[in-house]
């Protein structure tokens, strides 16, 4: 009974929250050209922003958070996207070794270590540039492991992605 409440306001305080953020860094950046292109091509705008009117130590905080942030997606794709591969393994779609449990934990060890090592792939292949931060490379992960979950889901469903 209280969930659909819980899921309507955090929704509700995520859409003005966001949109609050994105006046203020409209704002910060200014509503000129010379503002729009700096906003338009910055590579972390709220860093940048704050760096611009706190100091160093508060872009790297902001920085800091927004990697955190980006590396906890990537875990909850991550962890989706085991579960899906352990499912249809269990189910005897791709292998049945994918499906197994461990003993100890009950946790799809194999369908996690598929992932992983995919992930691990992934990162592999990106070629680090001078604008290229870690912030970036989970967030380029996460955005990966969300559309390979996607796609074994629909693959599963026999739907053409």
């Amino acid at each position: 009974r209280n969930i659909p409440l819980a899921i309507a306001v955090a929704v509700g305080f995520c859409g003005v929250f966001y949109t609050i953020v994105m006046l203020a860094q409209s704002l910060g950046f200014g509503i000129n050209a010379a503002g729009v292109k700096a906003f338009s091509t910055s590579s972390a705008p709220l860093g940048d922003l704050s760096k611009r009117y706190v100091g160093s130590a508060m872009e790297d905080a902001i920085n800091f958070g927004a990697t955190l942030s980006a590396f906890a997606s990537l875990l909850g794709c991550a962890a989706g996207a085991s579960r899906i591969l352990f499912a249809l393994g269990r189910d005897g779609f791709i292998t049945h070794r994918l499906g197994d449990a461990s003993r100890r934990t009950g946790s799809p060890r194999s369908s996690a270590s598929a992932i992983g090592l995919a992930a691990g792939g992934f990162t592999a292949r990106m070629r680090p540039t001078h604008d290229v931060t870690i912030r970036h490379w989970t967030a380029q992960m996460s955005r990966a492991n969300h559309r390979k979950t996607r796609d074994i889901r629909v693959q599963s469903m026999g739907w053409a992605a």
